[in-house]
């Protein structure tokens, strides 16, 4: 007997699939396989006689009606196995019938209802097939009869519960294995979790470790060539000192001419601008081979300066005191720009404001008035030494001339001017504008 679902599963193909190999020939006594659906009027019936059926499976019952067997399928099921347990069944409901029911050969065909459902037909090669009332009709006695639909439902039911703590069993094996899977995936990711985190913490203190070798080494290289570079600039000054010792020092004027790099320039001509005090100029050209004194010669017949004076070049500053040499060993061309300063007696006195001819007038007429009056204050008792308040201005009047320098010139007025016997003085040439940046 073959119960299937109404809706065709997995389970129920493979069920088919594995009836369909099977050799009808290899069975005696013959076998009846019917094919009942699940929900179907014959299943229903099939219920009433054997309670709580399992779909799909195969039920092998031997001619008296006893279940054999109950044959299920799961995914781990194959032919082999199937095949194992439906000979087991067939040998031992032969066994339990061999004493009730002849022995025949017979085959077993295939054979198709008009609802799609596949049916094996056993049927005798002597006679002609025996149906199920026939079989039915064989007990004659009802009592035998009614105990062996109750030893049927019996076995069924025991068959049923047998198979149901089966699956409990099977049911709860499949969850301690699954939990037990569960427990080592668990144990499996906190373990690789543990192994990523130990990696990450021993690659960060590796890390560090480079990070830490490489810093020392850098500062060493450092302090290497700090080292190397006060020893390079204590041996240069070792040196410089050396050279400063074994060869005498020049004078100032050297030593500023010196520093100062000069260009020249193999020109045929020079050009030569001379500026004035009193702010005009005079331009001149020369071959370059002429002689310096050559523009001396020109400037003193111009007469726009004094008789005494002296040339400077602004910048590079310096003064020309051989005037034999060529504009050309003098670094003047193409071009140069120098000034006339005059040069100043130290006796000489600038005079604060009005003209030469007032301040002769002045010297020469008051001048011996001031005198006559001194003599005649004196001589009658008026003023001199013997008033004592004249007598301490006179004394602190010397002591203030005798402590102040007598290289500053004081003159009467608002206007003061400072005089300097040094004719090179900067405030005599007058090259400084109010920001204190020189004039060119």
């Amino acid at each position: 007997m073959k119960l299937f679902e109404e809706e065709r599963n997995e389970l129920s193909l493979k069920m088919e699939r594995f009836w369909e190999t099977v050799d009808e020939n290899r069975f005696d006594p013959p076998i009846v396989g019917i094919c009942i659906f699940a929900g179907t009027k014959p299943a229903q019936q099939f219920s009433q006689i054997y309670p709580t059926p399992v779909v799909p499976a195969s039920y092998i019952i031997d001619l008296v009606g006893r279940p054999v067997d109950v044959i299920t399928v799961n995914d781990n099921m194959d032919d082999v196995v199937f095949m194992s347990r439906l000979n087991a069944a067939t040998k031992g409901a032969s066994d339990a019938g061999s004493s009730s029911t002849s022995t025949s050969h017979a085959s077993a065909g295939m054979s198709h209802s008009a609802d799609g459902t596949n049916s094996f037909t056993a049927y005798d090669t002597q006679s002609p097939p025996m149906s199920q009332n026939v079989i039915m009709d064989t007990c004659t006695d009802p009592t035998e009869n009614q105990l062996t639909l109750e030893n049927r439902v019996e076995c069924a039911r025991h068959l049923l519960e047998e198979k149901r703590k089966a699956d409990e069993r099977r049911k709860v094996e499949e969850e301690r294995v699954k939990e037990l899977e569960r427990r080592n995936l668990g144990k499996q990711m906190a373990e690789a979790k543990m192994s990523r985190e130990d990696k990450e913490l021993r690659e960060e203190a590796e890390k560090r470790r480079k990070d830490k070798i490489e810093s020392q080494r850098q500062l060493k290289l450092l302090r290497e060539q700090l080292k190397a570079d006060r020893e390079e600039r204590r041996q240069r000054l070792n040196m410089s000192g050396d050279i400063c010792s074994s060869h005498p020092l020049p004078d100032e004027s050297n030593r500023q001419l010196s520093n100062v790099p000069l260009h020249s320039d193999q020109s045929e001509e020079c050009r030569i601008q001379c500026k004035f005090a009193d702010g005009s100029n005079l331009v001149q050209t020369f071959p370059s081979s002429s002689k310096f004194s050559e523009l001396i010669d020109v400037i003193a017949k111009d007469g726009r300066a004094s008789k005494d004076f002296y040339l400077v070049q602004t910048y590079p500053r310096r003064e020309f005191p051989d005037a034999s040499q060529t504009f050309q060993q003098l670094e003047l061309t193409p071009t140069a720009t120098l000034l006339v300063i005059s040069k100043r007696s130290s006796h000489s006195v600038i005079p604060a404001n009005g003209s030469a001819f007032f301040e002769l007038i002045q010297n020469a007429i008051v001048a011996p008035l001031r005198v006559l009056y001194r003599i005649i204050t004196t001589f009658f008792g008026y003023g001199g030494t013997n008033s004592p308040k004249t007598g301490m201005r006179y004394e602190k009047a010397r002591r203030v001339s005798q402590t102040r320098d007598p290289t500053v010139s004081r003159q009467e007025g608002n206007i003061h001017r400072f005089h300097n016997d040094d004719a090179n003085h900067s405030d005599d040439e007058a090259r400084y504008n109010g920001n204190s940046t020189q004039q060119l």
